[in-house]
């Protein structure tokens, strides 16, 4: 791996395989010498990067006209594990939908800014049978959540 930032891009795109490409320079901060002028790179390019947030798959995130909201269980009964950091728990009580505020977002996960707080139990999918509800418990991030740009980047 080598650190560098990205001084330029093309502004035409090349079609190839029907995905359009950009050439683009990464500006290398050391110089190694097992990389050549002109030679090819796959790269992860991090637009954004924030310790220690409060993250949520995106599907666990709803929208109702312009308001984002997640449902919530208030006094859930935990059943088992999911092995994920997650828990099956049941409800005797429906969930409730707590307006939220997001923040950043990738592929997969949502920082919510403000309308959670870490340990709140979350509804990311319910089940047929009666009041079960598969909900997860939201936690913080270990380490930084990347934001994918041009090439993508990891939810971590």
């Amino acid at each position: 791996s080598i650190s560098g930032e990205v001084s330029l891009i093309d502004t035409l795109g090349t079609v190839s395989s029907g995905v359009v490409n950009y050439d683009t320079k990464i500006s290398f901060d050391t110089q190694d010498t097992r990389v050549k002028p002109g030679m090819s790179v796959t790269a992860v390019i991090i637009t954004d990067a924030k310790p220690d947030v409060l993250l949520l798959p995106n599907a666990a995130v709803k929208t109702s006209g312009t308001q984002r909201y997640v449902e919530v269980l208030d006094n859930p009964q935990p059943v088992s594990g999911n092995g994920s950091g997650g828990t099956t728990v049941t409800s005797a009580t429906p969930p409730r939908q707590q307006e939220v505020t997001v923040g950043s977002a990738n592929d997969t996960s949502t920082e919510i800014s403000s309308g959670l707080k870490e340990g709140d139990s979350v509804v990311l999918r319910t089940a047929a049978t009666g009041a079960t509800s598969s909900t997860t418990t939201t936690g913080r991030s270990s380490g930084g959540f990347g934001i994918p740009g041009l090439g993508g980047g990891p939810g971590r």
